[in-house]
């Protein structure tokens, strides 16, 4: 591939939500410690981990720019590492939204160009996961995580089940979402109907590839869930981000 056709690859990490699930704590949830490290940091060390993503944006809430900000900058070179902090919304969609601009801000994104969208709060997704899931969305446009559903699904209707399809048609996805930029078309738009970059992809005729999701997928959203994914650190003997800084 020559350097002129070369593919990019950026991440946006979303750290800008309500954190209602959680309880009512007053640390924003990617800050939430995991071995005594921000969950936060744990997310971005695998993403450089993985040497794929020219720009990674950090996208959170006003009131927790500074101290994001500053816990980041505790353990990675900002600079160095091409990571940039700013401000989302409580809407999720809408944070990404503002991803997509400050990283526009900063480089200039070709059609063929790939973004991923990450959730801070799901600290131990693997390198090479990434670049597995950047590898697909290259051929494909969109690829994202995935597997089976084990229970029964059902639709429903005012607090009634009225229909039960065959669970063996769904599977259950999540972050990391990889998707080229050509599918962002009308993103501004978009973002106020669809809560997935699946959604983006499917709606730009576009039917994204996964790949079978790992238990390191585990997302922080409940307080039980440290817990588990402090057992995930340790079963599989990953080491801790260390600090930047000697204090």
């Amino acid at each position: 591939m020559t350097l002129k056709n070369k593919i990019n690859s950026s991440a946006i990490i979303l750290a800008s939500g309500s954190g209602e699930r959680f309880g009512k704590s007053k640390k924003p949830k990617h800050l939430v410690l995991l071995k005594r490290v921000p969950i936060i940091i744990w997310t971005i060390s695998n993403i450089l981990k993985s040497k794929l993503f020219k720009k990674i944006i950090v996208v959170t809430l006003e009131e927790t720019k500074n101290s994001t900000e500053k816990i980041i900058s505790n353990y990675f070179d900002l600079r160095k590492n091409n990571i940039i902090i700013c401000i989302g919304t409580k809407v999720r969609m809408g944070s990404f939204y503002n991803g997509i601009i400050e990283l526009k801000r900063n480089i200039k994104l070709k059609e063929k160009d790939l973004i991923a969208l990450v959730d801070a709060n799901r600290p131990l997704t693997k390198a090479n996961q990434l670049n597995q899931l950047n590898k697909l969305a290259s051929k494909y446009g969109c690829a994202c995580p995935a597997r089976a559903v084990i229970n029964g699904v059902a639709k429903i209707k005012n607090k009634k089940i009225i229909q039960v399809p065959a669970k063996e048609e769904f599977v259950e996805f999540v972050t990391p979402e990889f998707i080229s930029y050509r599918l962002l078309r009308n993103i501004k738009t978009k973002c106020k109907n669809l809560k997935s970059l699946v959604e983006f992809a499917i709606s730009d005729s576009c039917y994204p590839k996964y790949l079978k999701l790992s238990e390191l997928n585990a997302k922080l959203t409940y307080p039980e869930d440290r817990a588990f994914l402090e057992g995930l650190i340790m079963k599989y003997n990953i080491s801790k981000p260390k600090y930047l800084k000697k204090f």
